[in-house]
């Protein structure tokens, strides 16, 4: 596990190299160009970085705590880690097999974390108490993402379907969206919009309504295959990405008709995922080991971080 600081430029720099710069800049008044890469090649180096014995498959910060962590490890366990003294201790035991997704949440009021595994369960955590306090079990699929929206429990499984749950009894609540493949990613664009992607690479719009069934509003070929990622951003944009290797970026002014109004491209293998930092910093991570920053008004890369 790598921790990186997100803006390299103003990292800081080590003694030696501040050392260096100084030097450099004594002897040579045109030096800026060398002192643009010394920043450049330090930015790529993680400000921390730690070692399990077993793989790392899910990752998710605390919302309530700048500085903690939760980790999901490929055999089931689920750990909370501080960035403050670098300490890790076991939350509880976990899953059955692999942790898929990590979110941190409140919940009615509870600081919890939610969890998904292979072993095709959701579970919710108090994270003070470390109770489990919900176990969900109905899905015939890998959960590939959770949320808690407006009071309204929802998961969304490679089982074709999203179910909407009743948190008080774990169990759903009859409303159940099915899509004509395994659902990989979704996420709400607003209070009334729901966006789910599925492994044909298509985006799928519902109407959300809490008293009515979900309503399909419209279907796109968004990638040429399965759909890792969708985030909304700024107002009017949802951005996507795959195993095509590509990132999208779509104008969804209007949901009937989403324009593709740029494309980013640079990695190499399946992208993961994708963090909007600002309005116009986006961060991708790839399964070509590469993390990229990148200029969302250019489409352009800033930055690569190379440490796995």
């Amino acid at each position: 596990l790598h921790l990186w600081n997100r803006d390299g430029a103003t990292a800081p720099l080590t003694a030696s190299s501040l050392k260096l710069i100084d030097t450099v800049l004594s002897k040579n008044e045109e030096a800026a160009p060398i002192v643009d890469q010394l920043k450049a090649l330090q930015s790529k180096t993680p400000t921390m970085s730690a070692q399990f014995s077993y793989g790392v498959t899910a990752l998710c910060c605390d919302i309530f705590h700048d500085n903690v962590i939760y980790l999901g490890f490929n055999d089931g366990v689920i750990a909370r880690s501080s960035l403050t003294d670098n300490t890790t201790d076991k939350l509880l035991p976990g899953h059955q097999y692999a942790v898929c997704f990590l979110k941190s949440d409140l919940i009615k009021g509870v600081k919890s974390l939610i969890s998904c595994s292979y072993d095709k369960t959701v579970r919710i955590v108090n994270t003070t108490t470390r109770e489990v306090t919900h176990c969900l079990i109905e899905h015939s699929g890998v959960v590939s993402s959770v949320h808690y929206h407006s009071g309204i429990f929802l998961t969304a499984s490679r089982d074709g379907t999203v179910s909407f749950w009743h948190l008080q009894r774990s169990s759903r609540d009859g409303s159940v969206v099915r899509a004509n493949a395994p659902i990989t990613s979704s996420v709400f664009f607003d209070d009334k919009t729901l966006l789910i992607g599925t492994k044909k690479g298509n985006i799928h719009t519902y109407d959300f309504n809490k008293k009515q069934p979900c309503k399909e509003v419209h279907c796109w070929k968004a990638h040429t295959s399965t759909i890792t990622k969708i985030v909304p951003h700024a107002s009017s944009y949802i951005i996507s990405c795959g195993e095509d290797c590509q990132i999208h970026v779509w104008d969804f002014s209007d949901p009937q008709n989403p324009l593709l109004v740029n494309t980013l491209s640079g990695h190499t293998g399946t992208v993961n995922d994708i963090v909007v930092c600002t309005d116009c910093v986006l961060f991708s991570a790839s399964e070509d080991a590469l993390i990229i920053v990148w200029d969302l008004i250019t489409g352009k890369a800033i930055n690569k971080f190379m440490g796995h």
